[in-house]
C-alpha cells in the first residue's frame, strides 16, 4: 500500500502568496483550493482539495465580513515533522498552549514582500516516538505593519 502524499513547502509558499493578496475574496480563494466546497457562513469547507498531501481544507472568513479571508486551515494526509518545516522555513517560534489538553504550536513568519498582508504558518505539535510532528497547518493573514 502506497504512503499518502505529503504537502510540499513550495505549495505552502504559493498558498501564502494567495492569502497575502488583498483583492482575493473568500470564495475565490476556496475555488483555488478545490472544486467541491460547502459554504458554512463563517468558513468555507473544501472537500477533496486539489492540493497534493491535503485531506481537507477550510477558508475562514474575517469576523464581520462575508468576503474577506482570514486564514486557510489544512488537514494533512500524512504528518510532516517539525524538522521538515524548519528546514523549509527556518527556526519555529514554539508557543505554549493556552488551555489544558491543547498542543504546543510551531509558528513561522512567511515574509510576503509583494503582498498586502503578512502571513504566519502555524502547526499544532504532537510528539510521536520522540519526534515532533504536525497533522494540520494554518496559514493566517495579518495586517502588514510598516516601519
Amino acid at each position: 500500500m502506497a504512503e499518502p502524499p505529503t504537502i510540499h513547502a513550495d505549495t505552502l509558499r504559493q498558498l501564502a502568496r494567495l492569502l497575502a493578496t488583498g483583492g482575493l475574496n473568500a470564495l475565490a480563494l476556496a475555488d483555488q483550493l478545490g472544486a467541491r466546497r460547502v459554504d458554512l457562513q463563517g468558513n468555507i469547507l473544501v472537500q477533496e482539495p486539489s492540493i497534493s498531501g491535503v485531506a481537507s481544507a477550510s477558508v475562514v472568513r474575517e469576523i464581520g465580513s462575508n468576503e474577506v479571508p482570514k486564514q486557510i486551515s489544512l488537514d494533512l494526509e500524512a504528518p510532516i515533522t517539525l524538522g521538515e518545516l524548519e528546514a523549509a522555513f527556518g527556526a519555529a517560534k514554539i508557543v505554549a498552549p493556552e488551555h489544558p489538553g491543547q498542543n504546543r504550536g510551531a509558528v513561522f513568519q512567511l515574509d510576503q514582500p509583494d503582498g498586502e498582508f503578512d502571513i504566519r504558518l502555524i502547526g499544532a505539535l504532537e510528539v510521536r516516538g520522540g519526534d515532533a510532528i504536525v497533522r494540520g497547518l494554518t496559514l493566517m493573514r495579518d495586517i502588514k505593519l510598516r516601519t
